[in-house]
């Protein structure tokens, strides 16, 4: 793990001279912080850690009462945040297995349900451990925690929406964008750069030049011009530039798509077509995939697949444990749409039983 503190002299952790226990239950509680005048901060911290991957670990709460009751704060990869859970651990998000040093880990409070606007919020770093399989680590060390007021300007974009994560190759989508004003003051025009990396290079496609009003901590989806979606892989970059920003490291989002080339799954002894007989199911020996967005999801997910549909599909929603929550029918066509809005927060399987055959999709429902 580690046998020094990111910035020297100290740093807190479970343990500092040996390894971790079983059922561990350990707790790092801060004083009181006041967020009255700040309702757009930006948490940071340094963490370190090594403990059983997805059994043992640590997640951040905050309080507004005391300590009366305590919330998690954030979901596993938080839009919001950087190197933000890898893991859930009972349902709640969590910072588990073995980091190779230190890493930063931030969370940008963005109207926070019970954190913005109030004068006495307390956080708490918890770590815990089960009965067994304790890999003889240190468990979870913490420096250099702080909060702190973002910078003037400072406009981010957070998520690539459209295109879907398949297209038909050579249609024309438009891309639409998640923006966010990261800043404190209010801004009226900045540049929206699209490009796309394929095996042939990088290509600049469009300068958008954006105008309107998005004032601190607002969230805007923005429609850019449309493109035309290549063949195979790629992937389709969209950076704000706007002068005065100095923080560069969310001005760029980028999301890996493909164009596909529309094709039909069929059944035959004839190996060419690219399926392999194994008694009475079929292997797909090719790129067929079945893909969901947007992730993470709200309250309705879209799933797409790289083939089209001709025949009655079963399509089930499943927990990580492999227990079926939702099962619908799907008789034609190459995407459908699933409301997950009562799913409780976590990370679920999309699977797509086809020909004997399942075709799996990782998703997390916020």
């Amino acid at each position: 793990l580690t046998n020094s503190p990111f910035t020297f002299p100290n740093s807190w952790g479970v343990e500092l001279n040996g390894p971790y226990q079983n059922m561990s239950n350990c707790m790092l509680t801060s004083g009181y912080f006041d967020f009255t005048n700040a309702t757009n901060a930006i948490l940071k911290f340094w963490y370190t850690s090594d403990t059983e991957l997805n059994h043992d670990g640590t997640s951040l709460q905050f309080s507004n009462n005391g300590g009366a009751t305590w919330s998690i704060i954030g979901i596993v990869n938080d839009v919001y945040g950087t190197n933000w859970y890898n893991s859930t651990i009972t349902g709640n998000g969590a910072w588990t297995g073995t980091t190779n040093g230190w890493t930063q880990s931030t969370y940008h409070f963005v109207g926070t349900p019970g954190i913005s606007g109030n004068d006495s919020i307390q956080f708490r770093f918890v770590f815990t451990s089960d009965s067994s399989n304790n890999i003889g680590g240190c468990g979870f060390l913490i420096d250099n925690f702080c909060i702190e007021l973002p910078p003037e300007n400072d406009i981010a974009v957070i998520s690539i929406n459209t295109p879907l994560p398949v297209e038909n190759a050579g249609s024309s989508r438009p891309v639409e964008v998640t923006i966010f004003n990261a800043g404190n003051a209010v801004q009226t025009s900045f540049d929206l750069i699209t490009s796309i990396k394929t095996i042939f290079g990088t290509s600049i496609l469009n300068t958008f030049p954006w105008s309107g009003s998005i004032s601190p901590a607002q969230q805007l989806n923005v429609t850019l011009p449309n493109i035309t979606v290549p063949s195979g892989n790629y992937t389709l970059c969209v950076s704000a530039v706007l002068p005065g920003d100095t923080v560069l490291s969310n001005d760029k989002a980028c999301k890996r798509l493909k164009g596909r080339n529309l094709t039909t799954p069929k059944i035959n002894s004839d190996l060419s077509d690219g399926y392999e007989r194994e008694e009475n199911s079929f292997r797909n020996l090719g790129d067929n995939e079945i893909h969901v967005y947007p992730n993470p999801a709200n309250d309705k997910l879209t799933i797409t697949f790289d083939f089209q549909l001709e025949k009655e599909t079963q399509l089930k929603i499943m927990s990580m444990n492999g227990q079926e929550i939702i099962s619908t029918k799907i008789y034609n066509g190459n995407n459908m749409e699933i409301d997950i809005n009562k799913l409780a927060p976590g990370i679920y399987l999309s699977a797509l039983l086809l020909d004997g055959r399942s075709y799996y999709s990782k998703f997390v429902k916020q």
